[in-house]
């Protein structure tokens, strides 16, 4: 069975629900608001946007990348997780992981981050809107969920987005965040 229009559509729906809600979480925060962090070891709303940022262009490029070798087609796939467990883990935030160091925050201005998330949410979409592969007949070996198809590979680059506006939000509702 081939990738369907409604599983497409239904992704790119997703991605870009994900990205109206992170942004809507950070729209008007002042220079004060995003660099807040509750504690010294935790990560402002300027360094969660870096990270959000820098993931998805890393993974992206690596989907691509991936993509190219026919090693990673099959014509029957098993995978791990089904879409819906896969969304549940993913935006699970009482488990606690720990970020490779090339993602952590360096201190980029909450702006070029934005830029830089917005940039790569339209590469990501207009991929997923031209591409002639069958996204779930296309494995990927992942650290944390095991074999997953190019479908779930995608939805989960947004799920995290959606997992760190958690995130964020915790962070607003702090009770020494700053009124403005």
């Amino acid at each position: 069975m081939a990738y369907s229009t409604s599983e497409r559509h239904e992704l790119i729906q997703y991605v870009d629900k994900t990205r109206d809600e992170l942004l809507a979480v950070v729209e008007g925060l002042s220079e004060a608001q995003s660099n807040f962090q509750t504690s010294p070891n935790s990560w402002s709303i300027a360094g969660v946007v870096e990270h959000v940022a820098a993931v998805e262009d890393a993974m992206l490029a690596r989907i691509l990348q991936e993509l190219t070798s026919a090693a990673n087609l099959a014509s029957e796939m098993k995978t791990n997780e089904t879409d819906a467990s896969l969304l549940k883990k993913a935006t699970n935030r009482s488990v606690k992981l720990e970020a490779p160091g090339q993602f952590h925050p360096t201190g980029k201005l909450m702006a070029t981050s934005l830029e830089q998330f917005l940039s790569g949410r339209n590469k990501i979409v207009d991929f997923v809107q031209s591409t002639p592969l069958d996204l779930r007949h296309i494995s990927f070996e992942t650290r944390a969920f095991g074999v997953l198809d190019g479908h779930q590979r995608i939805l989960f680059l947004a799920a995290h987005s959606a997992r760190h506006t958690q995130q964020i939000i915790e962070t607003k509702s702090n009770l020494n965040f700053p009124s403005h």
